[in-house]
């Protein structure tokens, strides 16, 4: 498999914009969840902003295992992924925070606070490793 750096770039920019969408999704998701109304409009809402956000942690997987050999495919002096690897387990272990944490706040808005925080954290964490990879790559380092 030949390395191509428009591969490596066009990772990037799906793993950044999955995890963006995510991030939107997280936020939106605690926005609605905390808004004390019921019905039909609410349920259908929540549904839709459930599917969307399965299907960007879905799409963020796929992409993050594309970006992830796309690093290892490239020659060992430019091989600068550690940064990306480590803002994956950052961005891992906030979402693991995420649900475990917010179980031992009393207050529901708090909790969804929260929880929509780690997840808004680590989607940053995520896209600033793999920016930083991606920029060793152009410039590698002296």
């Amino acid at each position: 498999m030949p390395d191509d750096p428009a591969d490596a770039a066009a990772a990037t920019r799906r793993v950044a914009g999955f995890a963006a969408v995510f991030g939107v999704v997280a936020v939106v998701a605690a926005l609605v969840a905390a808004h004390p109304s019921t019905g039909p409009a609410r349920a259908l809402l929540l549904l839709v902003v459930g599917g969307v956000g399965a299907g960007s942690l879905l799409g963020l997987l796929i992409s993050w295992l594309f970006w992830a050999a796309a690093v290892r495919r490239r020659p060992r002096t430019h091989r600068t992924g550690h940064v990306g690897y480590a803002a994956s387990a950052g961005f891992v272990l906030s979402l693991i925070a995420a649900y475990i944490l917010p179980g031992a706040l009393a207050d529901p808005y708090r909790a969804l606070t929260l929880q929509a925080a780690l997840r808004v954290l680590g989607v940053a964490t995520l896209i600033g490793g793999v920016l930083h990879t991606r920029r060793m790559d152009i410039e590698p380092p002296r």
